[in-house]
């Protein structure tokens, strides 16, 4: 769950993340499958009443890049996309270093973004967060992974999966096969349906992640797959 908060923050990231490189059919890297859950929470700072909840977007999309959002931001209204979604006029030209310290909405928020760029060349994907990290860290890209085009490396630096059970970090994941497309996309909905036990213990027994919410991050474009 993302908890959008007008006023100060809370401190639980309840959301799932997961990203996987998929191969096309001569098994070269070819686009991630990226995707989260769709549960989250609008609470009023003061007396924590529940403004709106249900199940949403939780991306924000460019032309050439997409940004997957977790943890307790802090908004002027209570309208959680038109918020997230301006996120979108600043991530256009991201790379590895890109400092975001600059950006109000974040600047205010306890956050975690996943944001995948592409290029005619190059699909990028970075981790940006002001949580679980070192000093001097916050709010910078860091480079999680790069596909390039016509790679014909199939080895196991490109055959990886990302994924964030409602923590700061991300854990990566090691296949012992490259996976299609179909693959990455029946996999990632497999992580993003339900919360290991040791998690939910954590973020309490009654959350119910969603819809799981995908997205195709390919050479051709970024869109939507469910």
């Amino acid at each position: 769950m993302v908890r959008f908060i007008n006023g100060s923050h809370l401190s639980q990231f309840m959301t799932l993340h997961s990203a996987a490189v998929y191969f096309d059919d001569l098994q070269r890297p070819s686009g991630y499958v990226l995707g989260t859950d769709s549960n989250y929470k609008v609470k009023e700072s003061d007396t924590l009443e529940t403004l709106a909840s249900g199940n949403t977007q939780k991306a924000f999309i460019g032309k050439n890049h997409i940004g997957l959002v977790s943890g307790e931001f802090k908004l002027e209204s209570s309208d959680f996309l038109s918020n997230v979604s301006g996120l979108s006029a600043f991530f256009e030209d991201i790379e590895d270093g890109s400092n975001f310290s600059d950006v109000d909405l974040l600047r205010r928020s306890s956050y975690r973004l996943l944001v995948a760029k592409r290029s005619d060349d190059a699909i990028n994907l970075f981790s940006i967060s002001n949580i679980g990290r070192e000093s001097g860290q916050e709010h910078i890209a860091i480079s999680l992974h790069q596909i390039i085009k016509r790679d014909h490396n199939t080895n196991k630096k490109n055959q990886l999966i990302w994924y964030s059970p409602c923590m700061p970090g991300y854990l990566v994941l090691g296949s012992d096969v490259p996976f299609s497309f179909d693959k990455a996309v029946d996999f990632n909905t497999k992580l993003l349906s339900q919360i290991p036990p040791n998690i939910l213990e954590v973020v309490g027994n009654d959350y119910e992640p969603g819809p799981t919410h995908l997205y195709n991050v390919g050479f051709d474009g970024i869109r939507k797959i469910n």
